[in-house]
């Protein structure tokens, strides 16, 4: 029970920190910098020639609202981090499995190194 309670405040102290993080660096990063992002975004799409239905940012000022600006942005920061926790995890368990199987070692021979086929 404390075990399952401590693992939750953990988790929540966690994520709210990572959310903490991700907000304050679109805040103080990008959305200061709207102007220069939707100069860049829009000749981006131009050069990928898009059909206006399809395009993030208008032809009209201001572009982008800073509240879409910030949504946008945030949610691709959540992104790249769970991404990147996910592909540490999926690296630890494979270097796990492989530190516990060794594909050239034959059945009864146990060597302190692993060495090629034989």
């Amino acid at each position: 029970m404390v075990a399952e309670c401590l693992c939750e405040i953990c988790g929540q102290v966690t994520m709210r920190g990572i959310a903490t993080i991700i907000t304050y660096t679109v805040d103080r990063h990008i959305v200061q910098r709207r102007d220069i992002v939707v100069r860049y975004g829009r000749q981006a799409q131009k050069s990928l020639n898009l059909p206006d239905s399809i395009c993030i940012f208008t032809a009209e000022d201001p572009g982008i609202l800073d509240g879409d600006l910030r949504t946008a942005c945030s949610l691709w920061g959540f992104s790249l981090v769970f991404a990147w926790v996910f592909t540490s995890l999926a690296v630890l368990a494979v270097g796990a499995l492989g530190a516990l199987r060794n594909p050239w070692q034959k059945e009864g021979d146990f060597q302190a190194i692993p060495g090629p086929p034989r």
